[in-house]
C-alpha cells in the first residue's frame, strides 16, 4: 500500500488458509492500520461477526523500547550520514484483549462506521441503521430506519419519499465530519447521502 505523501507502506497479510480476507482499514491519520480475516484480526502502527459486535481493548507493551531498530549497511557507501535520514518515531508493540461481545437483535452486520469518539453506527439488512457506544450499549432512541427517512431524487428537493421498496438495506456506510452527514450504498446498486439539522441525527429530523 502507498500513499502520496510520507513513506511507503508494506503490511503482510496473515497465513490465510480456508479463511479469506474480509477488510483492510486504517483511520483517518492513515496511522494505524487493521487487517481482519476469517479467523484473525492484525493491527499495524504506521468487518465485523455477523449478528455480534466483538470489543477488543488495545493496549501498549510498555516494558519493551519498540518493534523496529535501524542498522546502517556494514558498506561506507551505503551508510546515511545525516541523523534526519534515520526514522526517530517509535513503533511500540500492541495487544489485543477481547472486552465485551454484543448480540445484534436486527440482523446481519452490513457496515459500520465511527461517528465520534464515543459512537459509532452500523448498518443491518433490516434497512436499520443503528446507534452503538463504544461500551456496548445501544442508543434507542437516534437509530435510523430507512422506510422512514425522505429521500430527493433530485437537487431542487421538488420530492422526497422514503424507501418503499421490500428487502432493501444499506451494504455499505461512510461518515464526513466535514460535510456532516453520511454516505450510503443499498444492496439495489442506488447510493444516496443522509443529513440532519444537528449533528446529533435525531430519526425525526435526518433526511
Amino acid at each position: 500500500m502507498y500513499f502520496p505523501i510520507g513513506w511507503p507502506k508494506v503490511m503482510k497479510i496473515p497465513e490465510l488458509g480456508q479463511y479469506n480476507l474480509k477488510q483492510l482499514t486504517c483511520n483517518r491519520d492513515r496511522v494505524l492500520f487493521s487487517i481482519l480475516t476469517g479467523d484473525s484480526l492484525g493491527i499495524w502502527f504506521c468487518k465485523t461477526s455477523e449478528g455480534h459486535l466483538l470489543f477488543y481493548k488495545l493496549g501498549v507493551v510498555s516494558d519493551q523500547k519498540g518493534l523496529y531498530m535501524q542498522t546502517d549497511s556494514p558498506q561506507a557507501n551505503l551508510r546515511r550520514d545525516s541523523a534526519e535520514l534515520f526514522i526517530k518515531e517509535i513503533i511500540p508493540p500492541l495487544f489485543l484483549e477481547l472486552s465485551n461481545e454484543v448480540f445484534v437483535w436486527d440482523g446481519k452486520i452490513t457496515g459500520i462506521v465511527c461517528i465520534t469518539m464515543t459512537e459509532f453506527m452500523i448498518s443491518t439488512s433490516e434497512g436499520h441503521i443503528l446507534r452503538y457506544r463504544w461500551d456496548g450499549s445501544q442508543y434507542r432512541d437516534y437509530n435510523l430506519d430507512l422506510r422512514r427517512i425522505p429521500f430527493c431524487i433530485n437537487q431542487q428537493v421538488s420530492k422526497a419519499i422514503p424507501i418503499v421498496e421490500e428487502n432493501t438495506y444499506v451494504i455499505d456506510i461512510d461518515y464526513s465530519p466535514l460535510v456532516g452527514g453520511f454516505s450510503i450504498v443499498l444492496n439495489d446498486g442506488r447510493a444516496a447521502f443522509l443529513t440532519a439539522s444537528s449533528l446529533k441525527f435525531d430519526p425525526n429530523v435526518s433526511y
